[in-house]
C-alpha cells in the first residue's frame, strides 16, 4: 500500500441532467431495438471516483518472428477455351507471395505515464484509460490538499503493466508481419498522484435485463454503455420481408420448373423455336429476380424508418418527461 503525494480534483463541465440525455441519445443513434425507451429508467447517480497518475521509469526485453514478404514466379496450368469451345490446358507463368520468416528480439527503456482507475475491481484498463485522458484532456485541474489517495498493491502491478504496454506500443518492429510477440521487463514507479473526477451511471431494465451507462462529468460526454442489441427487430424486419415478397418466389419457382419442362418437352407445335423460348424465359427470370430485390430493400427501408420515427417519437417523450431539450 503507498499513498499519493498529489491529489488533484478535475471541475465538472455538464450535469447529470445533460448527462442523462446524452444517454437517450446514445440509445437512439445506437442499435438498438425500436422498443428501448420502453425500458425503466433509474435515477442518476453521481459519485466521485480516484484515478491515479503513475509514471515510471521501464525497460523492457521483447521477441518475436518477424516476416518479409516476397514475389516469386512459377509456371503453372491454366484451363482455357479453344476455338471450339473445347476445354484445354496450358502452361502459364504465375506469381505467388511467400513469407520467409526469422526470429527478432529486442530491448527498450523509456520513461511512461498511465491513468488507472484506483479499484481492485477488474475492469479494461487501456480502454478507460483512453475515455478518462479525453476527458480531462482540457479539464482544470484542482489541488485538494485535504485529500489523501492510498494505492493498494493490485492497483500499482496493474499500473507497471500498463506503462510497459505504453513502452512495447512505442517500440517500431520491423518486417512485413509479425507474429507471435511477447515482452517481459520491469516498470519503477517513482511518482503517484491521486486524481478526483465525478462519475455519473444510469441503469435502465430492458426485457428483465439490467443494463448501465456511465461518463466522466468532465470533457465532452463519452457515453459507455453496453445497450442490447435489435437482433430482434431484425429477425423480424426478415420475417414480414418475406411474407410480403411469398409471390415473387413463387413466380421464380414456377418460372424455374417450367424451364426444366420446356428441355424435356416437344415444343416443335408451339409456333416458336426452342433457343427463342429459352432466352425470353432468362429474361424474365432476370427480370423478376432484380425486380424481387428492389422490392425488399425497399420493404426494409420502409420498415426501418417506420422504427427510426417510432424511437425518435418515444425518445422525446422521455425528454419531455425528464424535462429535457427536444432531440431533432
Amino acid at each position: 500500500m503507498r499513498k499519493t503525494g498529489i491529489v488533484e480534483k478535475v471541475k465538472k463541465d455538464f450535469t447529470g441532467k445533460e448527462f442523462l440525455r446524452e444517454v437517450l441519445i446514445f440509445l437512439y443513434n445506437s442499435s438498438t431495438p425500436a422498443d428501448i425507451f420502453d425500458s425503466k429508467f433509474c435515477n442518476v447517480e453521481e459519485k466521485e471516483v480516484e484515478f491515479i497518475r503513475a509514471s515510471a521509469d521501464v525497460s523492457i526485453t521483447y521477441s518475436c518472428s518477424v516476416g518479409y514478404d516476397s514475389v516469386e514466379t512459377y509456371l503453372g496450368e491454366e484451363e482455357y477455351r479453344d476455338a471450339h469451345n473445347q476445354l484445354r490446358k496450358r502452361i502459364v507463368e504465375k506469381t505467388r507471395t511467400t513469407t520467409n520468416w526469422s526470429p527478432h528480439n529486442g530491448a527498450s527503456q523509456t520513461f511512461e505515464t498511465c491513468f488507472i482507475r484506483n479499484s481492485t475491481i477488474e475492469t479494461d484498463y487501456s480502454s478507460e484509460e483512453l475515455i478518462f485522458s479525453e476527458a480531462i484532456k482540457d479539464a482544470p485541474l484542482e489541488a485538494c490538499q485535504e485529500k489523501e489517495v492510498e494505492v493498494s498493491d493490485t492497483v500499482l502491478k496493474a499500473a507497471e503493466q500498463l506503462c510497459g504496454n505504453h513502452c512495447f506500443e512505442r517500440v517500431v518492429l520491423p518486417g512485413d508481419k509479425q507474429k507471435d510477440v511477447s515482452w517481459r521487463g520491469t516498470a519503477e514507479i517513482d511518482d503517484l498522484a491521486g486524481i478526483l473526477i465525478t462519475e455519473y451511471s444510469v441503469k435502465f431494465n430492458y426485457n428483465d435485463n439490467e443494463y448501465e451507462a456511465k461518463a466522466f462529468a468532465s470533457g465532452k460526454p463519452k457515453i459507455n454503455c453496453d445497450a442490447p442489441s435489435n437482433t430482434k427487430d431484425t429477425k423480424l424486419c426478415v420475417k414480414k420481408v418475406f411474407k410480403k415478397t411469398i409471390p415473387f418466389l413463387i413466380v421464380e419457382i414456377s418460372l424455374i420448373l417450367f424451364a426444366l419442362a420446356v428441355n424435356i418437352m416437344d415444343i416443335s407445335g408451339w409456333g416458336i423455336s426452342k433457343g427463342i423460348l429459352d432466352v425470353i424465359l432468362v429474361i424474365s427470370f432476370v427480370v423478376l429476380v432484380v425486380a424481387h430485390i428492389i422490392c425488399r430493400n425497399v420493404l426494409i427501408q420502409k420498415l426501418q424508418k417506420i422504427w427510426k420515427n417510432k424511437k425518435l417519437k418515444d425518445l422525446n417523450y422521455l425528454l419531455r418527461k425528464f424535462n429535457l431539450e427536444y432531440y431533432e
